[in-house]
């Protein structure tokens, strides 16, 4: 069941705003296994920047890039360049799934 409603949450995501997607992602967080896993059973060991750290941060919160690029102070493309560093390392390809998994790593100590 846990793939159906990741697939469902996905398809609900597309061309959705960005705010919506994090709502959405964090809503089939527990559908998932994610709320009864331990971290470590969930994820792999990341290994993201302190600024990769802070743009997955905003992502899940439902911020756009340029929104973000004006918070931190950079542009556009360097926040979009940071997205592309996080998708490889995190093993994604959307900001959704990059959404879904921020409230997992950066609870983690």
């Amino acid at each position: 069941m846990g793939a159906a409603v990741r697939n469902e949450a996905l398809r609900a995501c597309h061309n959705s705003p960005a705010r919506y997607c994090a709502t959405t992602a964090a809503r089939a967080a527990p559908a998932l296994g994610a709320a009864d896993a331990p971290p470590a059973a969930r994820l792999p060991p990341v290994a993201l920047t302190r600024r990769e750290t802070e743009v997955l941060s905003w992502i899940a919160k439902g911020k756009t890039n340029r929104d973000i690029a004006d918070i931190l102070g950079m542009s556009p493309r360097t926040v979009n360049k940071h997205l592309e560093h996080i998708f490889e390392k995190l093993g994604v390809e959307t900001r959704t799934a990059a959404a879904a998994l921020a409230g997992q790593l950066l609870q983690e100590p």
